[in-house]
């Protein structure tokens, strides 16, 4: 379990101004997390998770999934944001530091006035030190 929390400063960036946000500023975002490991047999691990994000300007934002990892080499799972999108995703672990994932997001409302709400795609590289 998780607390966190970005954009403290709040500093002003006038070339994103938008009529969503006029005054063109980062604005600040808090997350609690939390994730429970269950181990299913030997090799085989399930991790249920949850996410609420609050932003003073705008409505809380949840996300919930859950992962299946397999001998700490495979791993593929799903989510879900409240009213706004879907994700599958899958990755492998190389020599237990480098992970290479996918990701797709379907998304069920327009990420910008310019969308009809359509997928994301999602490349992730991450090395464990």
């Amino acid at each position: 379990m998780g607390i966190s929390a970005k954009q403290l400063i709040q500093p002003k960036l006038g070339f994103i101004k938008t009529a969503a946000n006029p005054k063109g500023m980062l604005y600040r975002q808090y997350f609690l997390a939390a994730n429970y490991y269950i181990r299913t047999d030997e090799a085989n691990v399930l991790l249920p998770h949850v996410e609420v994000r609050y932003q003073p300007e705008a409505p809380v934002d949840y996300e919930g999934g859950l992962i299946l990892y397999h001998k700490d080499l495979l791993h593929f799972g799903f989510s879900a944001h409240y009213r706004q999108d879907y994700t599958v995703f899958l990755g492998v672990k190389i020599k237990h530091k480098l992970s290479i994932g996918y990701a797709y997001d379907i998304y069920n409302n327009p990420v910008s006035t310019f969308e009809s709400g359509f997928g994301a795609h999602e490349i992730m590289l991450r090395y464990a030190f």
